[in-house]
Parts: structure tokens; C-alpha cells; sequence
């Protein structure tokens, strides 16, 4: 299976795939740092490989003036 841009996964992978701990991709995923998408219940937090990397090349991880966008469950983007 190869991997692809747009890869949906948990903050528990992405966290894994970017050496992180998990609290760190759930902390940036609530405060919009990071593109994802929350769902409730068991799943929690979502986010694409694309996300990912684009937090990496923005060097968002130690914060931005500008939010991140996120899908609404209707599927509008909205920043937060």
C-alpha cells in the first residue's frame, strides 16, 4: 500500500508518523495549527497526510496569527 496525500489518519497515527506525542497533534488539531477535523465519540481527531505536511512546510508547529481551516461535518471550510 503506498502512501498518499490524502490518507486520512487518527492524531494517534499522525502523531506516530511525525514522532510526536499524541497530545501534541490533539493540542494543534483543537487550536487550528493543524488541518483536521474532529469527530465525536471513539475516533476523535482526524487529519490527511497533506495536512501534515503542510503544517510542516508552514512551520506551524510553534504557532501562526492565522487559523488553520477545518471540514464542518455539512462540509464547509470555517476557520476557528
Amino acid at each position: 500500500m503506498t502512501k498518499d496525500e490524502n490518507d486520512i489518519m487518527t492524531a494517534a497515527e499522525a502523531a506516530s508518523e511525525l514522532r510526536l506525542s499524541e497530545r501534541v497533534v490533539q493540542n494543534a488539531l483543537r487550536d487550528g495549527l493543524l488541518k483536521g477535523r474532529n469527530h465525536a465519540g471513539r475516533k476523535g481527531w482526524t487529519t490527511t497526510r497533506r495536512a501534515l505536511i503542510e503544517w510542516i512546510e508552514t512551520g506551524n508547529q510553534g504557532g501562526s496569527n492565522e487559523p488553520a481551516k477545518r471540514d464542518d461535518a455539512d462540509g464547509d471550510n470555517e476557520s476557528f
